[in-house]
């Protein structure tokens, strides 16, 4: 069932900001940065669940929420911090598979990603995971609280 699916994508990402967290803690930048995205990544898939679209398997989670938002809930496209979410998570995107692989600085020239990231490119990340995760949140229990109001009439 879509809910439990929604719910578990939802904890998963609060799991993700979590050891965020602590590995910026740790300074473990990269890690950091990692978990970050998949926070983002995992509360797109519940906003897309619960939107009543299909979750992608591409990383490209902020043009399938874009997406899903134009053809169930246009208004979502006014909100300015709908708005601002897609773009930090369009900018967390790419962290999902680049902090895993060796990352090329310049022609043939390879960092591993715990030398390429920074503190400050953690702290972006967190700080833009968490955003992304809480406005998230809030449509989601925005969407509950109408279905259940539109239920009990």
């Amino acid at each position: 069932m879509a809910a439990e699916e929604i719910t578990m994508s939802m904890r998963a990402a609060a799991d993700h900001l979590r050891t965020a967290r602590k590995a910026l803690r740790g300074k473990e930048f990269y890690s950091c940065v990692f978990h970050s995205a998949s926070a983002g990544e995992n509360a797109a898939n519940a906003l897309i669940l619960s939107l009543g679209g299909v979750i992608p398997r591409t990383h490209r989670d902020a043009e399938a929420m874009r997406e899903v938002a134009l053809k169930r809930s246009p208004e979502l496209l006014r909100e300015g911090d709908f708005r601002r979410a897609l773009e930090k998570l369009r900018g967390l995107e790419k962290h999902v598979v680049m902090s895993r692989y060796p990352i090329e600085v310049k022609e043939g020239k390879y960092l591993p990603p715990h030398e390429y990231y920074k503190r400050k490119d953690a702290e972006r990340a967190l700080e833009d995971a968490r955003f992304v995760v809480e406005v998230i949140k809030r449509l989601i229990d925005a969407k509950k609280r109408g279905s259940t109001q539109t239920e009990e009439r």
